[in-house]
């Protein structure tokens, strides 16, 4: 009685819905979707039918193993297909827009300059070509993977559709070194998806991986990992804002010695060098601890006194009496004007 329900369903998904799938597999399936309803006479013929289709949608054909399209497709430099053949999309990528621009608004960071171009809508003459969508599938029968072109736009296809989803190619085809063209009339989508897939084909990732980067959850993994980082830095900021805070209270000291330094050099006159070198020593006394204050927040003395240490070097010099000055406290004497006596 198994064996009979089990080829009555095989041949109602053939008949109804092209699908065809391994006799074990779908003996296995109609087992477990008994089990599951509490024995073999609980669910009827039409339960069992759609309950197994369901299961089919969710299944990843490459666990059936089960060659649907002609041998040696992908292979082949033309060929034309004609019949209904049920295959599944790994991933899909909208090849008519830039992979960039859709990957910075599938991540929230879209800007209006990004969609700015040479030709846009609004400067198109009414007679040219409006730019279409192009949808680049990878779809595979479990045995054989493939890429199909929507070189004519599908009104069936949506770049949201969810990887895994099957998908039924028929009518009249034309396949190129692997590559298969389609238009509206050679698809019809069954629906499902594949939990694997979903996860590592979505449209981020094929992004990234079409623009040669580092995929999402990647990043993600590395920015977990990362929060002490951030913590450490903050601590080394605070350390820094203390020691600028010692530092310019240090420089504040520094110019109000150095005010009162220039200020008694210019009044005194050479005489009073032992006033200016004492006063220039407690200066650098108060450029010592500058130093030490900039030392610890990774700033040069030079950069920070500079100004401060040319003034009062030149004052110094100031200071020191001139050569002039000394001839004119001993005048010349004119010599022949004394007596020989």
């Amino acid at each position: 009685m198994a064996q009979g329900v089990v080829r009555a369903t095989q041949a109602w998904l053939q008949s109804s819905w092209h699908v065809q799938v391994p006799f074990a597999w779908l003996e296995a399936c109609v087992a477990w979707l008994q089990e599951e309803a509490g024995g073999a006479g609980r669910l009827s013929q039409q339960q069992i039918n759609q309950q197994a289709l369901d299961q089919w949608l969710l299944t990843d054909l490459r666990d059936l193993d089960y060659p649907v399209l002609p041998e040696g497709l992908a292979v082949a430099q033309k060929t034309e297909l004609s019949g209904t053949f049920c295959v599944q999309v790994d991933s899909l990528l909208d090849i008519s827009q830039p992979a960039y621009g859709q990957l910075q608004k599938w991540k929230g960071t879209e800007c209006a300059n990004d969609e700015v171009s040479a030709v846009t809508q609004t400067t198109q003459r009414p007679w040219e070509a409006r730019p279409t969508r192009m949808l680049l599938l990878q779809v595979t029968d479990g045995v054989q993977s493939l890429e199909a072109m929507e070189y004519q736009p599908i009104p069936a296809l949506s770049a949201s559709l969810r990887p895994g989803a099957k998908l039924q190619l028929q009518g009249q085809m034309v396949c190129r070194l692997g590559m298969l063209l389609l238009g509206p009339s050679n698809i019809k989508v069954l629906g499902g998806e594949v939990e694997d897939l979903v996860d590592r084909n979505n449209q981020g990732r094929v992004l990234c991986r079409t623009l040669g980067l580092p995929e999402e959850q990647q990043q993600q993994q590395e920015g977990e990992g990362a929060p002490p980082a951030p913590q450490q830095g903050n601590q080394e900021v605070e350390d820094l804002e203390l020691d600028d805070a010692e530092l310019l209270a240090s420089l504040e000291a520094q110019e109000e010695v150095g005010r009162v330094q220039v200020g008694s050099v210019r009044d005194s006159g050479y005489r009073t060098l032992s006033e200016t070198s004492s006063q220039f020593s407690r200066s650098s006394s108060v450029r010592s601890l500058v130093s030490a204050a900039s030392s610890r927040s990774g700033l040069t003395q030079n950069s920070r006194r500079g100004p401060v240490q040319e003034q009062e070097d030149s004052d110094l010099f100031d200071a020191i009496p001139s050569e002039h000055e000394i001839e004119e406290d001993f005048p010349d004497e004119d010599f022949d004007d004394l007596p020989l006596d």
